[in-house]
């Protein structure tokens, strides 16, 4: 998902005549905490999976709150750089993600289209009657023709919305100095 955005906006930029250099120039404050938390989250994900002892029973006792510690980390930098218009769509898909996961006990619901089996990883469950926040959850499915099918919430759009909208406003960016994007693209 962030990948296709990332790809799709350094493009754009190109054909816009935007410099990929500038993205070096950018300052974000914080920036370290989005790699820590989604290296947290990808490592929770990958330990408490294998429900074994010590450490992975831990993890996966400890699920719920760890999930939503992760969340918790890379909003940090979101609120640190409010000045980025992009950085804060990506903050309000965080959000929107965060509160079915919070609901749902640390599990994002998913509405498996037929005649896909449900085959999650211990972060989803598939959606039901009883599921809250229904609409927040994984519900967006992209399909055929599009040659890497997904599931996506509408917090997902707006963090894609966000990435894009960041790298296009520091690829435009006309000073060395990087300051945020206080004009739209």
């Amino acid at each position: 998902m962030i990948i296709e955005s990332i790809v799709l906006s350094i493009l754009i930029g190109w054909i816009r005549k935007g410099k990929l250099r500038h993205l070096g120039t950018i300052e974000i404050k914080g920036i370290y905490l989005f790699f820590i938390g989604g290296l947290f989250q990808i490592l929770l994900f990958a330990i408490a999976n294998q429900q074994g002892s010590g450490i992975e029973r831990l993890l996966y006792e400890q699920f719920y709150v760890l999930h939503l510690l992760t969340y918790v980390i890379i909003m940090i930098p979101i609120l640190l750089n409010l000045n980025w218009r992009g950085l804060n769509l990506m903050g309000l898909g965080s959000l929107l993600n965060f509160i079915p996961i919070a609901a749902n006990q640390g599990k994002m619901p998913v509405a498996l289209p037929a005649p896909y089996a449900p085959n999650f990883d211990l972060g989803h469950v598939l959606l039901e009657p009883g599921t809250r926040f229904k609409i927040l959850s994984d519900v967006i499915f992209i399909g055929h023709p599009y040659p890497m099918p997904k599931i996506m919430s509408i917090g997902d759009l707006l963090i894609m919305a966000g990435v894009f909208w960041l790298i296009q406003s520091a690829m435009m960016l006309e000073k060395s100095n990087a300051l945020p994007d206080s004009e739209s693209i």
